[in-house]
């Protein structure tokens, strides 16, 4: 099942309780300076409401993206979280209203305890534990056998943003296929390198990475040089794409002129890598 119908219904569910927040700002009754003092023990609630709902609701984006399945259970662990933030509200309402009394802040402090348990238990529903984990593992040993890798994202265009992880320490294995022309490659291409993603690394990716190499070929069809002509969001994705992209091997010059520039576009998503080659004009 896709996160996005649950992010939808909790965005939902925090936009209307931030709105009746605000509700119990009532409009004082005078022009003077002096009459916002008596509101502000409410509007100090009010502001600490705020804040706890934003980092809630900033968590809550994050905690989404991590997921990697979504079941009934961790349906209810979700409405189980937004039930105890719909009585932030009213906790800290009452904690203002009574000048921040033991008994109101030492409810706010049990609601906040409870939304901490609450967020274990909604991961702990939204991600394999261990032993799946090594049933996975066990499946596809190449991915087993890779470092622990950046978490690399496409975002939406309207907040796009660059991943500036450090690679990990060893390079990504990549596999390739035969020197010679397959019938399902074009006859200037002899060899593909196509980079292999670990299973973590491919688990980040919402939608597809692209990435684009321009690599200059000599007269002998190997490539000499690469550079990045579209990187795409993720720096180690791109460092994926220059790697495999240097080893690609295409037809020797018909006219025995060199270089020749090729641009090798390769595409990550969640379900593999697919990469195709075009000359540059």
């Amino acid at each position: 099942m896709s996160t996005t119908r649950l992010e939808a219904f909790s965005d939902a569910v925090f936009a209307i309780i931030i709105t009746i927040m605000v509700l119990d700002l009532k409009v004082p009754h005078g022009a003077a300076l002096t009459a916002l003092r008596l509101l502000l023990p409410i509007f100090l609630s009010y502001l600490l409401s705020f804040a706890f709902l934003g980092i809630y609701w900033n968590n809550h984006h994050h905690m989404l993206h991590s997921v990697k399945q979504i079941t009934g259970v961790n349906l209810w662990a979700n409405l189980h979280l937004l039930f105890w933030l719909s009585l932030i509200p009213f906790t800290t309402g009452w904690m203002g209203e009574n000048n921040f009394a033991a008994m109101p802040v030492a409810a706010v402090i049990a609601i906040l305890a409870i939304l901490g348990l609450g967020v274990y238990w909604f991961m702990s529903r939204s991600n394999p534990d261990a032993s799946s984990t090594g049933t996975a593992s066990t499946a596809a040993p190449t991915v087993a056998a890779q470092p622990a890798v950046p978490p690399a994202e496409l975002p939406p265009p309207a907040s796009a943003h660059s991943n500036d992880h450090a690679p990990p320490s060893r390079a990504p294995e990549t596999h390739s296929r035969p020197t010679h022309a397959e019938p399902g490659l074009p006859s200037a291409v002899l060899h593909e390198e196509i980079p292999t993603v670990p299973l973590s690394a491919r688990q980040t990716i919402h939608g597809r990475v692209k990435v684009t190499v321009r690599v200059t070929v000599d007269k002998s069809g190997t490539v000499i040089s690469d550079v990045l002509e579209n990187p795409g969001p993720s720096k180690y994705f791109a460092r994926l794409a220059g790697q495999a992209a240097s080893k690609w091997k295409f037809a020797p010059a018909a006219d025995g002129h060199a270089p020749r520039l090729w641009l090798v576009r390769f595409e990550f998503s969640r379900d593999g890598t697919k990469a195709h080659a075009v000359t540059r004009n």
